[in-house]
């Protein structure tokens, strides 16, 4: 918590969080409500009310991703504990649901995808506890509302998770009060769907959902990416680092061929067996993956709806972590049985060793471009008060951002500004580029680059007859 704190604080505002805020949160009107796939409702809430009270900075617009980051923590803590009694185990599993880069990026970043995830595993860590079963699926069922709520793009694997969830809950009560828990089950989230959501699905435009991808492949290529992403050189010694670099490579494989074969020692009944609790946690967590995987390739092959991409795919990680949690819990039977457990739990400590070396406090994998506009907009206001430079030039990357802390920091002096992609108009005093791209733009133009993001690629440039005519 103290490290997704860190860098809610320190890290730059990317292109997503800025267009959040500035489209659907710091408007007058009740903007929260509009239908549209990068506005994510309940975030976009929450975000209102605590920049509202509490004013607008890096800390407050990521706060309600910071709390469905202490929420998804405590259902990850939770769920360790009650898949097995060994502290190894539990500190590995507690480490891939954290601390895996794809997963702490988005605990941190000022959208619904945190507050997808906790009540995504809050729904399933209720209904494993020791919560009555009609009360259970009353909170699972708000729970799985309210990640439904954080993002749309979760709407497969809610239903998949509790559709396992109640069947879990269907075994511990007598035939006779099935109608009841059916309505516990639905009642409560269905309520909290129309109170939140409702207005905005039935008000839906077509064209929205557009990002994703175009096969199978190309989704678990994207998620398994994210999760491996990067080692950090101020962690890793740098003659460990190429060696290290390449178990990016040959872990995921290793991992699989650990799960697969203690899959199969669990069903031929041979090497281990199963606690009951995690023989649901398994189904669960495999049901919810294979449900949501065939109704996603399902709508896609129907109606063409994009499958998930990277961070739309974000809830396959947790559901994967139980599914390997589970099949490391099992009791050896044999001799057999201890060697596949061992091999699992040691793939198991090396991936999540490796995610440990890949903490960082800079930036977001999928905006890097992102990491240094906080410094960009400094030193661009800077040369717009001493040059006196209103009109600024920006790439389509940049805008967002920099208008973002425009509003914050209340300067007004400079005028809104306008993106471009790839086509800048000549002749402006000031520009702010993504080098490796309009690099050819800035030589044209004969430009003089004042500042350079270490991280982003991002820099600030100027005419050099508008610094010499004010000299």
């Amino acid at each position: 918590m103290f490290w997704v704190i860190a860098r809610a604080c320190r890290q730059s505002i990317t292109i997503d969080e800025a267009d959040s805020y500035l489209f659907w949160v710091s408007r007058f009107s009740p903007s929260h409500w509009e239908a549209a796939s990068n506005n994510h409702v309940l975030n976009s809430m929450l975000e209102r009310l605590v920049t509202d009270i509490f004013g607008v900075s890096h800390f407050t617009l990521r706060a309600p991703a910071l709390l469905g980051a202490a929420i998804y923590i405590l259902a990850a803590f939770y769920l360790c504990k009650a898949i097995t009694s060994g502290k190894l185990l539990q500190w590995t599993l507690f480490v891939g649901f954290v601390y895996n880069p794809f997963v702490m990026d988005h605990l941190v970043a000022a959208r619904g995808y945190s507050l997808a995830l906790a009540f995504l595993l809050a729904a399933i860590a209720i209904a494993f506890s020791d919560v009555p079963p009609l009360r259970a699926a009353a909170l699972s069922s708000v729970c799985i509302a309210l990640s439904f709520a954080a993002n749309f793009s979760f709407a497969f694997a809610n239903a998949a998770v509790f559709l396992m969830i109640m069947l879990w809950l269907s075994r511990n009560v007598e035939r006779r009060t099935y109608p009841g828990l059916a309505i516990a089950g639905i009642v409560p989230g269905l309520a909290v769907t129309i109170f939140l959501t409702m207005w905005t699905l039935l008000n839906w435009p077509r064209g929205q959902l557009f990002y994703g991808a175009h096969s199978l492949a190309e989704t678990f290529h994207s998620i398994l990416e994210s999760s491996l992403y990067t080692l950090n050189p101020y962690l890793v010694n740098p003659s460990l680092y190429p060696v290290l670099e390449k178990a990016s490579d040959w872990l995921p494989v290793l991992l699989g061929v650990a799960l697969a074969a203690q899959a199969g020692g669990i069903v031929l009944k041979r090497v281990s067996v199963l606690k009951e609790h995690c023989v649901w946690l398994l189904a669960v967590g495999a049901g919810g993956f294979i449900i949501a995987t065939a109704a996603h390739r399902l709508a896609y092959g129907i109606w063409r709806l994009p499958m998930p991409l990277a961070r739309t795919g974000l809830f396959f990680v947790p559901l994967f972590i139980l599914v390997a949690g589970a099949l490391a819990s099992a009791f050896p039977v044999t001799r057999t049985g201890r060697v596949l457990q061992s091999f699992v739990l040691v793939t198991l400590f090396a991936t999540a060793c490796y995610f440990i070396l890949c903490l960082r406090l800079s930036h977001f994998k999928e905006w890097k471009w992102n990491a240094d506009c906080n410094h960009l907009y400094e030193v661009m206001a800077d040369y717009s008060q001493r040059y006196n430079v209103k009109n600024i030039t920006t790439s389509w990357r940049f805008t967002a951002c920099l208008s973002f802390y425009r509003e914050l920091s209340g300067n007004k002096s400079i005028e809104e500004i306008e993106p471009f992609v790839d086509r800048y108009p000549s002749g402006k005093p000031l520009y702010v580029l993504f080098y490796p791209h309009d690099m050819g733009f800035a030589d044209q133009e004969r430009l003089k680059v004042v500042y350079q993001g270490e991280l982003s690629g991002a820099v600030v440039a100027i005419r050099p007859d508008v610094a010499c005519a004010n000299e």
